[in-house]
């Protein structure tokens, strides 16, 4: 999308970060010193329908477990016991959010598009796309999921003005 002339506006459908969002964005992920990999991964945007639908239905998991342990311990079901979402569910939480947003990640050969340079340092990853694996990559993958979700999060990528 082209910047609006002087005097001009933008349509509403130019600024829909909804609909922007469900067309993935490619970006190549960065290490740890924050080199190219040569590992390219396709993420939606954070406002996409997918994107919201997913954090919705695991935040509202989250809150009706909250909310039955709040029942439980006010009607003396574990009244002694004290229950609380533990550390551990936030960090699997947010790499459940990350997998979500990813929409997809290049394989053995798949170079089209790619400069020179990116397709000498190119690296497909072996297993094939699927939700399963999206969550077993950012689940072992802490940096890899900061990543999607910044990536993701950035409505520049999305929407060009």
């Amino acid at each position: 999308m082209a910047k609006a002339e002087v005097g001009k506006a933008f349509s509403l459908d130019d600024l829909d970060a909804t609909k922007a969002g469900a067309s993935a964005f490619e970006f190549e992920y960065l290490d740890a010193a924050g080199e190219p990999t040569g590992v390219w991964l396709s993420v939606f945007g954070g406002e996409s329908e997918i994107v919201a639908a997913e954090t919705a239905r695991l935040q509202n998991e989250r809150r009706r477990k909250q909310a039955a342990r709040e029942v439980n311990s006010k009607i003396g079901v574990g009244k002694h016991k004290v229950e609380f979402e533990p550390f551990e569910s936030d960090v699997d939480y947010g790499k459940r959010v990350a997998s979500v947003r990813l929409a997809g990640w290049r394989s053995a050969g798949q170079v089209e598009s790619l400069t020179a340079e990116q397709k000498a340092r190119f690296c497909g990853i072996a297993a094939p796309f699927n939700a399963e694996n999206a969550l077993r990559l950012c689940q072992n993958n802490a940096l890899i999921a900061a990543q999607i979700t910044e990536q993701s999060e950035a409505s520049g990528n999305f929407i060009k003005l």
